[in-house]
């Protein structure tokens, strides 16, 4: 069950991730298409690259069952990829990305970790949010008068939406799997809407793993009680 459990995330945050980019930029093709609008062939590109990107992660999975972005690049080089995608693809949203306060090197799981709650999140935002404006933060802070050291991600939008269909659909994949990997680290993820309008996500992490990974000691069933 955990092992169905982790290859269940990693396909949601992988393909589904390339999937859903490639099915907005073909919607937004279409009606480049009936306006006969010369950026049709830019935008068709772009899902050409899409589709080889989504064709390499299938390798990926084959090959691993599990693509480690930390691998190929720190954290920070990652978010700037994934807010680089998110500009090309919602150039009407306007997204901060806020690094300057994480100080700290991260251990690979929770590197993936925050990496795949920024790509969902983010993701979340361009099928729902209408969004004019994003704030996605990445931050570390010292153990101070007894407090553990921690990272927190937090993305933040200005959307129009209260709650996104995806959570309002069951099983809500996306947002159980965020929960699944923050509660693996010892974590604390937060996901609600902001007074007025829009969304924030919060996500909090010890620097410091304890022991071994949870993932390898617990049971799916006790992780799905804990979230």
């Amino acid at each position: 069950m955990r092992e169905r459990n982790r290859i269940a995330r990693e396909i949601h945050d992988t393909l589904g991730h390339a999937l859903t980019l490639l099915s907005v930029q073909l919607e937004t093709a279409t009606q480049l298409e009936a306006r006969s609008d010369p950026r049709l062939h830019e935008e068709l590109l772009q899902a050409r690259q899409v589709t080889k990107a989504c064709l390499t992660e299938v390798r990926h999975s084959v090959e691993a069952l599990r693509l480690d972005e930390s691998a190929t690049g720190s954290l920070q080089e990652q978010l700037r990829k994934l807010v680089a995608e998110f500009e090309a693809a919602c150039p009407e949203t306007r997204i901060t990305l806020d690094l300057e306060e994480a100080t700290h090197p991260l251990h690979p799981e929770l590197c993936l970790t925050l990496y795949r709650c920024a790509q969902e999140a983010l993701t979340n935002i361009r099928k729902h949010a209408h969004a004019t404006r994003v704030l996605l933060r990445l931050s570390t802070s010292d153990d101070r008068e007894g407090q553990e050291e921690q990272v927190e991600l937090t993305v933040l939008d200005n959307g129009q939406r209260c709650e996104p269909s995806h959570e309002r659909r069951a099983p809500g994949f996306g947002l159980q799997g965020m929960r699944e990997r923050v509660v693996l680290l010892d974590g604390r993820l937060s996901a609600g809407p902001e007074p007025g309008h829009g969304w924030r996500v919060e996500v909090v992490l010890p620097l410091k793993l304890r022991g071994q990974v949870k993932g390898n000691a617990m049971e799916a069933r006790e992780v799905r009680e804990k979230v």
